[in-house]
């Protein structure tokens, strides 16, 4: 079982210990930050939206003090540029709050075994960014590769 640290309501952190660890739980950016240094957990579940410290600063400070940690956004923002952001500042999971709960967990096992994931709706709008801005075709590139 791992361990994990939350920036969540309550309810949350209750349905999360029926599967999990659960060795925090705060309310705001900084405090998050200690009780991560404090009790070392194996993933973060955090949200970019909070006081004192927003969820994208306080990942990069988490990466850069335990670089081995697993960082979950559990958040309402799916626009593009705020899940780059997270995934830049070090984010392996994003998941929307709208989310059901047996796919959090499912997000949850999957980074502690190293995997990425990103929750249906960024995912979709990632692809459509992708494939509306292709430039020459890749056939013509590989082709003078390959000769």
């Amino acid at each position: 079982m791992k361990r994990i640290t939350l920036l969540l309501a309550d309810g949350l952190v209750h349905m999360l210990r029926r599967d999990f660890d659960v060795v925090g739980a705060a309310h705001d950016g900084r405090t998050m930050i200690e009780i991560a240094k404090e009790q070392r957990p194996d993933v973060i579940v955090t949200d970019i939206s909070m006081p004192n410290l927003n969820g994208i600063d306080a990942a990069r400070m988490l990466r850069q003090d335990i670089p081995s940690i697993k960082i979950l956004f559990l958040t309402m923002h799916s626009d593009f540029p705020l899940v780059g952001e997270a995934f830049r500042a070090g984010a392996s999971v994003f998941v929307l709050k709208t989310c059901d709960p047996s796919e959090l967990v499912r997000a949850i096992q999957s980074i502690a075994k190293g995997s990425t994931y990103i929750t249906p709706q960024p995912a979709e709008d990632l692809l459509s960014i992708l494939m509306t801005t292709r430039s020459e075709p890749v056939a013509q590139d590989l082709t003078a590769v390959v000769d």
